[in-house]
């Protein structure tokens, strides 16, 4: 599958970009308890339908020239639900491994426009200026010490996704 898939769809539950509580747009996210479905097709239109059964962000903020980094890595563990021929065998472990590398360079490129979209906004929906003050306090009590002046830092922080997902299973009776 890998390089020839030239279609995919995310179906994500509905999320509310929010600033200062005013709707600034309706945008699709994963978040815990909701369910991710991702369909991946090959020009032929042969694919697959997986669907995530566990989700996780860790962040990982990182100081580089005075300014906060933000390395963020999207988790997603799930099972092949569908699958529309049999010339693809998922018995084969580099065909899972394949399949994996593609699911990772969609979630990073999915996730990536919709950080992109938020930071557009100022509207930190992932809650990073939290940590942010967390880790750094000193640097937020000197250079942020407002939620106004944090929504402007936001928008040019420097943020990274790498996307890692993981077929547990198949959940196919027959390969």
């Amino acid at each position: 599958m890998g390089k020839k898939a030239s279609r995919k769809t995310i179906k994500l539950g509905n999320k509310s970009v929010k600033n200062n509580h005013e709707n600034v747009n309706e945008k699709k996210t994963t978040e815990p308890g909701l369910q991710m479905l991702m369909e991946l097709k090959n020009k032929e239109n042969q694919g697959i339908l997986f669907q995530s059964i566990k989700r996780k962000a860790n962040y990982e903020l990182k100081m580089k020239n005075g300014e906060p980094k933000v390395d963020i890595t999207v988790r997603v563990e799930g099972e092949i639900r569908e699958k529309s021929t049999n010339a693809l065998k998922l018995d084969n472990p580099g065909t899972i491994e394949s399949i994996e590398k593609t699911f990772n360079q969609i979630l990073e490129k999915e996730f990536a426009t919709l950080i992109t979209e938020t930071q557009e906004k100022g509207s930190d929906i992932f809650g990073i200026g939290e940590y942010v003050r967390g880790k750094f306090p000193d640097y937020w009590d000197k250079e942020v010490q407002t939620g106004e002046q944090w929504k402007e830092i936001y928008k040019n922080l420097e943020i990274t996704v790498t996307g890692k997902s993981k077929i547990l299973r198949t959940g196919l009776k027959a390969q």
